[in-house]
């Protein structure tokens, strides 16, 4: 450590891909209740009696043995399956995003990366002209004559957004 002169140091030109997903406004005090949840599947119980209160400022995560478990219960509380029993209520305040393990329906091919992220943009943004979109895309990498290109896509993403 003392043969270390900061000034012989240099940054990294390491790029990393990253958006910044920013809440449309601020969230109230309840995030997310669930009461006595259950879901089985060709008779096995995938989980049962599940019983939280999500809060503002709580930290929270979702651990299980059991993949399948945890799809299941991203798909019912947002409304793509109904549990065998119980409920949920989200906030009032809350706007979810939710990107299911299998999102291949989400990435259709022959379409220009432009194409494809222009169809996601939400009705609220009204400036999504295309320098807002290479902006976005050059976030994530892409530059140049890349984003026009027709693409095949192939991709899988675990990722939940509240």
């Amino acid at each position: 450590m003392e043969k270390l002169t900061l000034e012989e140091i240099e940054p990294s030109n390491r790029k990393y891909p990253g958006i910044i997903f920013q809440p449309l406004r601020e969230v109230g005090n309840q995030i997310l209740h669930v009461e006595n949840l259950k879901k089985s599947v060709d008779g096995r119980v995938l989980f049962d009696k599940v019983n939280f209160t999500v809060n503002r400022n709580d930290k929270i995560a979702f651990v299980s043995k059991d993949p399948l478990a945890v799809t299941h219960f991203f798909n019912i509380i947002n409304a793509e399956e109904i549990p065998d029993h119980g409920s949920y209520e989200w906030g009032t305040t809350i706007t979810k995003a939710f990107l299911p393990v299998e999102n291949n329906e989400f990435f259709k091919e022959g379409k220009s990366l432009m194409e494809w992220l222009r169809e996601f943009v939400p009705s609220h943004v009204t400036d999504a002209d295309e320098p807002f979109l290479r902006g976005f895309l050059g976030k994530m990498l892409f530059s140049g004559d890349d984003i026009m290109k027709k693409q095949t896509y192939s991709v899988v993403v675990k990722k939940y957004v509240v």
